[in-house]
């Protein structure tokens, strides 16, 4: 559902920029009252599907949260107490011991760690993955030449990030030394 919501979302952002290049050609072309209101109209209810989709991600980025941290507990709840397959302390007989501790803490503070992860970080790496690569191919339907220019110079941001990042340090170096 995360995937699908991500994908939907993107189709529905790359949408959005076609309407309101359309608004906003209309306007200085000076189309018709209908044609804008048509055009704006639209923009308006990408809009809308982009926050329903923004919304039904975060559910069910919450909802896998919650799957992942209820089946990480069990698994952990399940050494500590000895469940099968269990390898904790509880398995041995063991008793209480500074293994137990750390098992709780993981069970509680380790798995409340990892939702953020989930709920923010994955959804947000769909995104990244997904609306460039549509992206892409939207341009490259639309104009080939410009899909095989954006395609050639892709390979330039990383470098160009490296080069900034570069200057960037040498110039915090030099105004270090000047402090």
């Amino acid at each position: 559902m995360l995937g699908a919501t991500g994908v939907a979302g993107s189709l529905a952002l790359i949408g959005q920029a076609f309407a309101v290049t359309a608004l906003v050609l209309g306007i200085i072309h000076g189309e018709s009252g209908a044609y804008v209101a048509g055009h704006a109209a639209i923009v308006v209810a990408l809009f809308g599907v982009r926050g329903l989709l923004g919304w039904l991600g975060d559910v069910a980025a919450a909802h896998a949260a919650g799957l992942v941290g209820v089946g990480l507990r069990r698994r952990v709840l399940g050494s500590l107490l000895g469940g099968p397959g269990a390898s904790g302390p509880g398995a041995s007989g063991g008793g209480a011991t500074g293994a137990t501790g750390t098992l709780a803490v993981l069970a509680t503070r380790g798995v409340a760690a990892a939702e953020p992860y989930l709920t923010r970080y994955l959804p947000t790496l769909v995104l990244a993955a997904v609306l460039p690569l549509l992206t892409l191919v939207a341009i490259g339907l639309l104009d080939p030449l410009s899909g095989l220019i954006v395609v050639l110079t892709l390979p330039l941001i990383p470098l160009f990030g490296v080069l900034v990042g570069l200057a960037t340090r040498d110039r915090a170096r030099q105004q270090w030394r000047a402090l």
